[in-house]
């Protein structure tokens, strides 16, 4: 979260120093734990299910990488 209450995630504010949203300069951030939680428990489906409908399975979005490095599902 920057001090505009904008929020991003680490890797798209890596080396910038202004807000995207509103141009604001900044040069501390703080960790939105709250939406660290929510985002946690957000549940996904694997990519190959929706490319080629063949993949069911839905994952946390911490395993959906992990899985669809091995989904079988996109060589059927």
């Amino acid at each position: 979260v920057l001090p505009c209450e904008h929020t991003f995630c680490e890797q798209c504010l890596d080396g910038e120093q202004r807000c995207y949203l509103c141009q604001k300069s900044f040069q501390h951030k703080k960790r939105a734990l709250k939406t660290e939680k929510q985002l946690a428990q957000v549940q996904m489906r694997c990519r190959y299910g929706q490319q080629y409908g063949s993949c069911t399975q839905k994952f946390l979005l911490k395993d959906v990488d992990s899985h669809e490095g091995s989904c079988q599902s996109c060589w059927t």
